[in-house]
């Protein structure tokens, strides 16, 4: 049986592809990749959230999400 305290403990992981161009410039319209870890739970103060995103050329992000939005 799972403890109590990890029922509400979530967690992901998620490849986005994408991008925007002008078709009239003459463009390479090759998408760009990013990935996505991430983890959740609910505590006393709501939910939160901790992910981090890394993308091409070595770009990252981390974001922490703490209470809920409205």
């Amino acid at each position: 049986e799972i403890p109590p305290a990890l029922r509400a403990v979530v967690a992901g992981l998620w490849v986005e592809a994408g991008d925007a161009w002008n078709p009239s410039l003459d463009e390479d319209p090759t998408a760009r990749v990013a990935v996505t870890a991430a983890v959740g739970a609910e505590t006393l103060i709501g939910p939160v959230f901790l992910a981090w995103s890394r993308a091409e050329g070595g770009r990252g992000r981390v974001t922490l999400s703490i209470g809920r939005h409205i």
